[in-house]
């Protein structure tokens, strides 16, 4: 009788250590999955290049191409989506940052808009189109612009947000302010620059 009992209980322990591997095995194979599955899901969305990108690509009057994007993250509270083109920008100068320049900038002028695409060139920015606002360096050079669409999309050098720079985002907020008071038919000449020159907060 003893003898009859164990070959079923040696029959479950080789069970359990057979199963227990082939488990151990599948897993080992399989992709690594985030343990955050939230941050997983964001990560995805994040890769996508905004629609209202995509549609200026189609556009007859666009002048110049629209540059690689690696990665977009789009801000919590307005939808801003900020279009990244090279590895580590969002360290720079992170989407929160300039949702908050944007939202900063509606209550210093008193205007409301359609949250914009924010396109962060390592480089220097090229208006997409002949139509686009732009903002000039002292020495001419393009460093920000604006394409007044249904979306707006602005482009912003990284640089603006160095930190060395006596004025961090300065650029930015001057194109976005630009965006808002044109938008709303205001008169050029009665654009209050002084919002753009202060920092939020």
């Amino acid at each position: 009788m003893p003898r009859g009992n164990s070959l079923p209980a040696t029959l479950l322990l080789w069970l359990i250590v057979t199963l227990t591997g082939c488990s151990g095995s599948s897993s080992s194979t399989a992709p690594l999955v985030s343990p955050d599955e939230g941050a997983g899901a964001e990560q995805e969305d994040a890769t996508r290049v905004p629609d209202s990108l995509l549609q200026l690509e189609d556009d007859p009057g666009l002048l110049a191409e629209i540059p690689e994007i690696l990665v977009t993250v789009t801000t919590a509270r307005v939808g801003v989506q900020v279009a990244y083109t090279r590895g580590g920008q969002a360290d720079v100068v992170s989407a929160d940052t300039i949702e908050t320049q944007w939202l900063y900038m509606q209550e210093c002028l008193g205007q409301s808009g359609t949250s914009p695409v924010v396109v962060v060139r390592d480089g220097p920015v090229t208006p997409f189109t002949a139509m686009d606002d732009v903002i000039f360096d002292i020495q001419g050079v393009p460093v920000a612009s604006g394409s007044h669409r249904t979306v707006p999309i602005l482009q912003i050098q990284e640089s603006d947000f160095d930190v060395a720079q006596s004025n961090p985002g300065f650029n930015l907020r001057s194109i976005m302010g630009r965006l808002l008071w044109l938008s709303a038919s205001l008169p050029e000449r009665d654009y209050p620059f002084e919002c753009a020159r202060q920092q939020p907060g």
